[in-house]
């Protein structure tokens, strides 16, 4: 074989080994190229959902300060509410406060209830569900509305047959009424002992 034969199969042997190394060189930039669309990509969803995800904290967190804010606005008139309620019923304590007296008799008991000096009515059923439907009917008679602030005094004279029975039957209906209205109040005046009190 000649030396310009050789030659010429180096340079065919050479085009083809540039034409491979070319080719390899196009597609490994080809496939850094689809690496580095696929990352941006990649990146750009990572950042959208955490973009997402930050809107959604801040418009919960929007959310929570607004109920709160409208949570602490209802806690203040309620509390101004009932603060009124109070102040009302501590007035009209004072102006004439309802009484609640014990009546015994010989053939039984009965409920007397006044406001002040005034007798407003008597109960003469002697079961404590009916006792507290009574009372908070005779309540609303005079203007209290059933989440008003009520204050009452209990009076009775323990020294009389058959007060243990009618105690506990009234007391109970007391309780029933506070189930309906927290800020029902009463304050039990036993006037056997005062009375035992005064003698002494």
């Amino acid at each position: 074989m000649k030396m310009r034969e050789i030659i010429l199969d180096f340079t065919s042997l050479l085009d083809v080994m540039m034409i491979i190394l070319f080719w390899f060189i196009i597609n490994s930039r080809q496939q850094m190229q689809e690496q580095i669309t696929t990352a941006e990509q990649t990146a750009s969803v990572a950042v959208a959902m955490a973009n997402e995800q930050t809107a959604q904290a801040e418009a919960l967190q929007e959310e929570a300060e607004n109920l709160k804010l409208q949570a602490e606005q209802e806690f203040a008139v309620m509390e101004h509410s009932a603060q009124a309620s109070n102040i009302q019923a501590i007035r009209d304590f004072s102006q004439g406060s309802i009484q609640i007296r014990l009546v015994m008799m010989t053939e039984g008991w009965k409920i007397e209830v006044y406001q002040g000096d005034t007798f407003l009515e008597s109960i003469s059923d002697r079961r404590s569900q009916q006792i507290g439907l009574e009372l908070n009917r005779i309540f609303q008679s005079v203007g209290y509305l059933p989440d008003d602030t009520i204050l009452c005094i209990f009076t009775f004279d323990s020294s009389e047959s058959g007060t243990r029975w009618a105690y506990a039957e009234i007391t109970e209906a007391f309780r029933l009424i506070q189930l309906g209205n927290k800020r029902f109040y009463y304050t039990e005046v036993d006037t056997a002992i005062t009375e035992g009190s005064e003698t002494e």
